[in-house]
């Protein structure tokens, strides 16, 4: 690589210009900025590649880097004319029809310079001389080389002639832009020219590139001493020609003179056949305007054109005077204001559409003047006040708009006026009641904000409130249902527990009546704690009921069939009449009938003791299609929708809200949990049930269950056989978590003849199975607890041991479950299902039908 003078003031031009073209991207929100970018890279890549070129010791590198100057070379005379045009305010010359033949030798010149090898219309013959201890490349030319090179040339001596005049003209602003752009440019084209012409002073080597520095220099100082990309000419003419406004220029006897081309565009003018004529000859067809402007003072809307494409122009008339004030001339100037117009025009429709929308919208509204006396109040405000527009125009707001506390009822302050400059806007945290006029309630949110000028002055304020009632009753429903499942969960545990204590009682009331002689007056006694158990065991079954769990045994089945049997049956013997409405096109549901039953015979009994005197229930059901939202805590589709009416005296308001709570009842000799049981069993079917009541209007329970999706297959059922054969020898397992359960059943079934084992939890039953099918005694038959807090329950327990033995007859018993292991026992295994608390006989028929049955045929 060899590094000479040139080459270093090359690399150094380079270096400048681009620096120059970056700094210049800085400025491209204006004309000028992009253009001056490229022509400074455009230089650049003319500087490094000529540098890199002069740089390199061999013919292959100097032949690659004079094609990458290339486009630099042929493109910088075009784009620097461009940029100078701009720069100067002559940018009316730049038409893509006069600038496009300007690049067509551009264009073609970059591929024929990159393809010189194969050709010879560029340069050829290409060899290395060394000149003056210079190793240059050398060409010969072919004809497209001479055409490139005259208009490079002419271009850039044209550029030079408009920068001269320009630097020597009378706009001193622009001048000493022009001044350095012409110092700039000039030696690096002087040596161009010695440079085509072999005047350089090293032959072959072109100095152009290396006075570069010099322009680089020259429009540093053009840039940040007189700024050249910020301060840019804009010409009288651009102005003229250029504005929309038609300016239309007679002499003192009214003849015309000039106009611009948007005057003539308009009116259709034409300056060979109308200037120094009477305006009233050219523009009879203008009557509005010729009465105008002889005699206009001030200005005046004027419509011009055809009826279809009519236009508005405000025109204004100016009067040229002398130094002596003598009439020389008028301008008339009509600017053009159609859009204005129309803009006018398009406010007062949107002013009626906005009045439109505020009386169509979903949200009450309600503006009021700076005295809070009210403006506008829309249809959905009209609505839930109770007023009309014209009733509350001019009230005072908070005649209209009265709001009560939610929760104590107690007047709340009407909102507007603590509404200030430093608070303009105020919105309510939580919801207030807002009584209309005929004491209508409806819960509602709102806020308010001022309405203010351009100074911040108040002008009004304006109140927007929405009703929240039916959202309120969805979170109210929520809250209950979420209230009733934790309250479930806490029934649940609880009888759990006491279903095992029943369990033992009962278990030892039958070992004391097994010890007692049959005449023994003790028996009564025992008789009647077996009585009190039985009713602690039905209490029992109500709180699993209530609690979460026990998923229903759902089967496709009839509404209407289920309510005629059920309703029927419990209003039989009463003095209260039913109505049934059922059409035969119910959609059919997927319930579990038993479930259900249970709340129809519920909710029909309410309404016969609300009736005691007698009356009439209707019961009616119909197919619905619910969307989102529709029904509190329902998912959108297809429901059954069945409804009960009576004619009883109805339901306090206050206790309307709590008539589902477990054990609250306004009447004697009731738990308080049939509602609640009813209630729980329609949510576990994904229903709703919902109350509607007034004092001495009766009331109305809307129950929504939902349409069967597909047909459930039957489960078979099986006949079982009571064995009556001794139970001699047989082996019975009992785990359970229970001492008191594990002691009395151990007991009850030792005295009947069983070999009875006890484990506590499903861990110690595995092991006992596991040692009892290794010494070849297996058991006959194992009852499993489904519960055991803290250690492995029966449904783990028995996974693993019917790996071990998968003829093992296991029992579930439970007086609890989250899972739906007790309604559908058999899918985990199990071969049969007894509910705590259970008597002894029935464990023993559950015992005696599952050792009858070959289950072995079941599990294949």
């Amino acid at each position: 690589m060899q590094l000479s003078l040139y080459a270093v003031l090359q690399y150094l031009s380079g270096t400048i210009l681009l620096s120059l073209g970056i700094y210049g991207l800085r400025f491209r929100q204006v004309r000028t900025a992009l253009p001056f970018a490229i022509t400074m890279l455009l230089g650049a890549n003319w500087a490094v590649g000529q540098a890199l070129n002069l740089s390199s010791n061999n013919l292959n590198d100097k032949i690659f880097w004079y094609k990458f100057s290339y486009p630099g070379i042929v493109f910088l005379p075009v784009i620097f004319l461009v940029t100078v045009l701009i720069l100067l305010g002559q940018d009316r010359w730049l038409r893509w029809q006069r600038l496009a033949p300007a690049f067509i030798v551009p264009l073609i010149s970059v591929p024929l310079a990159w393809t010189m090898e194969f050709h010879t219309f560029f340069r050829y013959n290409f060899r290395l001389e060394t000149t003056d201890q210079y190793l240059i490349l050398r060409f010969s030319n072919g004809f497209w080389y001479g055409v490139q090179i005259f208009q490079g040339v002419t271009i850039t001596l044209i550029t030079m002639i408009i920068l001269a005049y320009a630097a020597f003209g009378n706009k001193k602003i622009y001048s000493r832009q022009a001044l350095m752009l012409l110092i700039g440019s000039l030696l690096p084209f002087i040596g161009d020219i010695l440079y085509v012409f072999n005047l350089s002073p090293v032959l072959g080597i072109d100095p152009g590139p290396s006075l570069f520095v010099i322009t680089g220099l020259s429009l540093t100082w053009a840039i940040f001493r007189y700024q050249m990309l910020e301060l840019v000419p804009i010409g009288y003419h651009r102005v003229v020609e250029n504005i929309s406004d038609l300016i239309l220029i007679l002499d003192a006897k009214e003849r015309l003179v000039d106009f611009n081309p948007a005057a003539q565009e308009i009116f259709g003018l034409n300056k060979d056949q109308v200037l120094g004529k009477p305006l009233v000859t050219i523009l009879g067809q203008w009557s509005e305007l010729l009465d105008y402007y002889q005699v206009a003072r001030e200005s005046k809307e004027i419509w011009l054109g055809t009826p279809e494409n009519r236009r508005i122009y405000d025109t204004s008339v100016t009067l040229i005077k002398n130094k002596r004030q003598n009439l020389t001339g008028k301008i008339i100037l009509l600017h053009n204001i159609t859009a204005l117009k129309r803009t006018e025009q398009a406010l007062e429709i949107e002013k009626e559409r906005l009045a439109i929308t505020l009386r169509s919208s979903g949200e009450g509204i309600i503006t009021t003047d700076v005295d809070d006396r009210i403006d506008l109040i829309n249809q959905a405000a009209e609505n839930l006040t109770g007023w009309q527009q014209t009733e509350a125009s001019g009230l005072p707001i908070a005649r209209v708009f009265q709001i009560i506390d939610a929760k104590t009822r107690e007047p709340r302050p009407n909102p507007l006026p603590n509404l200030n400059l430093d608070s303009p806007v105020r919105e309510n945290i939580e919801d207030v009641i807002l009584v209309g006029r005929e004491s209508y309630e409806r819960y509602i949110n709102y806020s308010s904000a001022l309405i203010q000028n351009k100074e911040g002055k108040r002008l009004g304020t304006v109140l927007i409130f929405r009703d929240v009632t039916e959202k309120r009753k969805m979170i109210e429903e929520q809250t209950k249902a979420n209230n009733l499942e934790a309250l479930g969960v806490l029934a649940g545990g609880i009888a759990h527990d006491f279903n095992n204590i029943l369990t033992a009682i009962m278990g030892n009331l039958m070992l004391a009546r097994g010890q007692l002689a049959s005449a023994d007056e003790l028996h009564s006694y025992l008789d009647n704690a077996e009585k009190a158990s039985l009713r602690a065991k039905a209490l029992a079954r109500q709180l699993l009921t209530f609690a979460k769990g026990g998923a229903p045994v759902k089967k496709q089945s009839s509404l209407a069939e289920i309510l005629q049997e059920n309703a029927q049956f419990v209003l039989h013997g009463s003095n209260v009449e039913g109505k049934f409405d059922l059409p035969e096109t119910l959609w059919p549901i997927e319930v579990d009938r038993g479930q259900i039953s249970q709340v129809i015979q519920n909710l029909v009994l309410n309404a016969i003791q609300s009736m005691p005197k007698g009356g009439k229930i209707v019961l009616k059901a119909e197919n619905v299609w619910l969307m989102a939202e529709t029904v509190p805590l329902l998912e959108p589709g297809g429901y059954v929708k069945l409804i009960i009416e009576d004619e009883g005296p109805g339901i306090k308001a206050a206790d309307l809200h709590r008539i589902f709570d477990p054990y609250f009842t306004t009447k004697q000799q009731n738990s308080g949990l049939g509602l609640t049981i009813c209630y729980s069993i329609v949510r576990k079917h994904n229903g709703q049930i919902l109350v509607d009541s007034a004092l001495g209007k009766g009331t109305t329970i809307t129950m929504y269950l939902p349409l069967a999706t597909q047909k459930l297959s039957e489960k078979e059922t099986k006949s079982f056989l009571i064995d009556s054969s001794p139970n001699n020898n047989r082996r019975m397992l009992i785990m359970d978590d229970e001492p008191m359960v594990r002691s009395v059943t151990s007991k009850v079934f030792q005295k009947k003849g069983y070999e009875v084992t006890t484990a506590q939890d499903g861990a110690e039953a595995i092991e006992e199975y596991q040692k009892a099918m290794e010494t070849g005694q297996p058991f006959e038959i194992v009852i499993m607890d489904l519960t055991i807090p803290g250690g492995m329950g029966g449904k783990e327990a028995t996974e693993k041991i019917l790996k071990l033995d998968p003829q093992a007859k296991v029992i579930v018993a439970s007086g609890y479950s989250s899972d739906p292991v007790m309604a559908d026992h058999q899918k985990y295994g199990f071969v049969g299902m007894i509910s705590k608390p259970f008597t002894i006989a029935s464990l023993e028929k559950v015992i005696n039908q599952v050792t009858s049955t070959d289950w072995s045929l079941d599990r294949k």
